[in-house]
């Protein structure tokens, strides 16, 4: 058999069993592939039902804390979400724009910042908390309960084996009522 039949077989066998078949050391790529094509999808559904709400995933996410903790300063923000805080004010400044957010001068601190949800953000969290549901139940249609639930989990321990982690606690007290 020559190099081009070898070549196509294993092509055609992979286009075949789409790798479903193939035991992870006979795929390129093992875990990294499938994980990072599944995450890719995942992404694009996510950015498809948050352009609805006129949001990127990052703004949806700053929206979310804030009606989680209340009015806190831009750099814990930057911070918790592990930004520059340059990166931040850019996205503070197109949710303020965009009427979302209210950012004022810390009577306390003049150099920082205090934000807070407008009337117009609280009602977008809303739009943003369908558009993550509508998420979940593509994922959980597709793979079960179960299994979104595992996955979940096991993502979670792989972002914090990786040095990744979710934003401090900072960003998760309850605000005061």
């Amino acid at each position: 058999m020559t190099l081009h039949h070898s070549l196509r077989r294993i092509v055609h066998g992979i286009f075949v069993s789409h790798g479903r078949n193939l035991t992870l050391a006979q795929r390129s790529g093992g875990l990294l592939h499938p994980l990072l094509h599944a995450g890719h999808l995942v992404e694009a559904r996510q950015r498809d039902r948050l352009n609805k709400t006129g949001l990127g995933p990052r703004q949806a996410r700053v929206l979310s804390a804030l009606d989680h903790i209340g009015e806190t300063h831009q750099k814990t923000l930057a911070a918790g979400f592990d930004i520059t805080p340059a990166s931040m004010s850019s996205m503070c400044d197109r949710l303020v724009a965009a009427g979302l957010i209210e950012r004022q001068v810390d009577p306390n601190e003049k150099r920082a910042f205090l934000i807070h949800l407008t009337p117009e953000g609280k009602s977008k969290v809303q739009d943003v908390r369908v558009a993550w549901s509508e998420i979940d139940e593509i994922i959980i249609n597709a793979i079960g309960q179960e299994a979104a639930e595992s996955l979940a989990g096991l993502s979670g321990d792989l972002r914090d084996h990786l040095g990744g982690a979710i934003p401090p606690a900072v960003l998760y007290r309850k605000k005061d009522s």
